[in-house]
């Protein structure tokens, strides 16, 4: 993955430092990316993405986790 490229992408800042592993994740990788504008997580999809609805079932997904987030829960945010 290239970092930067994700970066510039989601207008996050320059990279200040090597993106980290972060642990965790069954069906992901989960990176720690630090910029000039602070620090993200970075999900990189790593298992059943070729599958025949997968892109469904994240999306699905993401709209329990916005309903979530609209009742108060922890911040999300969709780029794309």
């Amino acid at each position: 993955m290239e970092f930067g490229a994700v970066a510039r992408r989601f207008g996050v800042g320059a990279l200040t430092a090597n993106p980290e592993v972060v642990a965790g994740g069954l069906s992901n990788r989960l990176w720690r990316m630090e910029t000039d504008r602070g620090s993200f997580a970075v999900k990189e999809m790593v298992i059943n993405a070729d599958r025949p609805g997968f892109v469904t079932t994240v999306e699905v997904a993401y709209g329990i986790e916005a309903r979530a987030y609209a009742a108060g829960g922890s911040r999300i945010e969709r780029h794309g």
